[in-house]
This record gives C-alpha cells, sequence and structure tokens, in this order.
C-alpha cells in the first residue's frame, strides 16, 4: 500500500514538474508568434498612420522581433524618443510603444515649409509641444491598431515621455522583446515604431487573441495644413511692426531717454518662422494694439 502510494505520488509530482516546465516555457514559444504577430499588424498600422498624419502612401512592414536586455533599451531606442507604456488587459505586465521622434519633428518640418531634415544635433532634449501632441494621435491610433488586431484585448495607457530611463516600465536587466516595423512614405526618410514587452507580457498579448484578422485597405487621404488633425498644433506667430536703418555710429550713441522716430508699415507681415502667411494694418481694441488682417496666403482673399 505505501509503495503503492510512494509510487503513484512520485508519477505525480513528475507530472506536476513537467507541466510546471511546460508553462514556464510557454512565453519564449510564443515569440515565432509575436513575428506572424508584427505581420499581420502591418496593414492595420499603415492605415493607422494614414488616418494619424494624413500622410500619403505610408507602407509599413514588420522587421521581426529580438529579444534585449531592458538594460540596453535607452541605447537602442536612440537619443530621442515618444514612448507610451500600457497595462496589458487585467495582467501585472505592460507594454512600450517608442516611435522615433526624429520623424515626428522631420514630418513638422514639411508640413510649415521645411525641408524635413534633421541632424543629430539640431533634435531637441524633449519633446516640443507640437511634435508631442502629433506623438500622442500616432500612439492612439497605432495602440488602436494593436487592439484590434488583438481581438479588442484592453490596453490601458499608464505612461508616457521621452525619457526610458524616467519611465523604467522594465526591471533592469531583464529580457524583454522589441517588435520593429519600418514605416516608409513617399517624402522623407523610412523610421521604426518598436512595440517591446516581456516573455510573460507577450503570452498575455498572444493568447488573448480571439478570431482571424481581416485585411484593411490603405485609404488615400491628401495632406494639408489646414488639416484638423493639426487645428491644434501650437505655433509662433511673429507680426514685425517695423524695419529699421540706423547707422552704426548711431547705434553706438544710443542711451537711455534718447528717442528714436518710428514709422509703421502700412502692410504688416504676419509670419510664421520664414513663412508669411498674412498681412494686416495696426490698430487698437480694447487697449491693446492688434492687427487687422487685409490679406491671407492660405487663400489669396483681400478685403
Amino acid at each position: 500500500m505505501n509503495q503503492t502510494f510512494d509510487k503513484v505520488a512520485s508519477r505525480a509530482a513528475i507530472h506536476s514538474d513537467v507541466l510546471m516546465r511546460s508553462h514556464a516555457a510557454a512565453p519564449a514559444e510564443l515569440a515565432p508568434d509575436f513575428d506572424r504577430f508584427g505581420d499581420r499588424l502591418s496593414t492595420r498600422m499603415s492605415s493607422a498612420l494614414v488616418a494619424a498624419t494624413g500622410s500619403i502612401g505610408v507602407e509599413v512592414r514588420s522587421t521581426g522581433s529580438r529579444t534585449v536586455d531592458s538594460a540596453d533599451l535607452g541605447k537602442l531606442l536612440g537619443q530621442l524618443s515618444a514612448l507610451s507604456v500600457y497595462n496589458i488587459g487585467q495582467t501585472e505586465h505592460v507594454l512600450m510603444l517608442s516611435l522615433e521622434a526624429r520623424a515626428l519633428l522631420e514630418q513638422l518640418d514639411r508640413a510649415f515649409g521645411g525641408n524635413g531634415e534633421l541632424s543629430d544635433a539640431d533634435l531637441p532634449e524633449t519633446m516640443p509641444t507640437s511634435a508631442d501632441l502629433l506623438a500622442k494621435r500616432v500612439e492612439q491610433q497605432v495602440i488602436g491598431a494593436v487592439t484590434e488586431e488583438l481581438g479588442g484585448l484592453q490596453l490601458e495607457a499608464i505612461d508616457r515621455g521621452s525619457n526610458y530611463g524616467r519611465l523604467a516600465p522594465f526591471a533592469y536587466g531583464a529580457e524583454v522583446l522589441v517588435l520593429s516595423f519600418e514605416v516608409s512614405q513617399r517624402t522623407g526618410r523610412p523610421w521604426t515604431i518598436d512595440i517591446v514587452t516581456t516573455k510573460p507580457g507577450l503570452h498575455g498579448l498572444l493568447v488573448r487573441r480571439s478570431g482571424p484578422s481581416t485585411t484593411v485597405a490603405t485609404p488615400r487621404v491628401a495632406a494639408a495644413l489646414d488639416d484638423p488633425r493639426f487645428a491644434d498644433l501650437p505655433l509662433f506667430a511673429d507680426a514685425r511692426l517695423v524695419d529699421m536703418h540706423i547707422p552704426l555710429g548711431r547705434l553706438k550713441g544710443l542711451a537711455p531717454g534718447m528717442t528714436i522716430p518710428i514709422a509703421l508699415a502700412r502692410s504688416v507681415p504676419l509670419r510664421i518662422g520664414d513663412v508669411t502667411i498674412a498681412h494686416g494694418t495696426v490698430g487698437e481694441v480694447d487697449d491693446q494694439v492688434a492687427l487687422q488682417i487685409t490679406q491671407t496666403h492660405f487663400s489669396g482673399k483681400e478685403d
């Protein structure tokens, strides 16, 4: 009796150990599924980026996943990135989305008349407000595409920023999986989007997916400066009231109390950067200097 019980208990213990080891290995075994998920997601992501940016001819392709030590993620993600972190369903695991900030800044530069080419020296230390607003739109659309591909799995935003060290969504030294996508557009260079999670987090992502994915056609949306997606981007406008030519000798003699006559221009240019967007005349409203617009260069209309 005791011998039989010992044998049964021994077999049960071995079976339990096999089950435990099998369960522990499950997330790692899902790594190839992560690559296939990336291939399926590419089409949805193309549509999401068109909707977020208004760019024409956006193409996205998955370049596959790789395992990285979380301590090296900051270096991998580059000098400046738009990062957002999400809870995966009801689990304790998280997913991080990384957008290449340089590409967002270059897109805004092109949208407002620049050549869309920024060097490392041109990159700010933190995301400007306008680029951050664009990043939020892209994040919402991309995470929406991820959610759809995962059959409606809830991804709750919990943090965002441009400094990986401050966010620290993964334990230091933990192994994480990075799924990368290359984004190509008709203008500008290709850029990168990364989806990052841990191996247990990958299990929380992929085992919940239900139903086959469907192909989503990529719409063609014309980009325009008056596109409502850019409506709340803050811009610095400069109304130049006067241009003066003053001899160097007179400048050297400037002193407090001196008066310099100024002739205001009849038509004052209103500029954003180096681009003149309108002209107007100087007046007064509620005891404040005001500019009455007489011509806009978006429409060419005049009063």
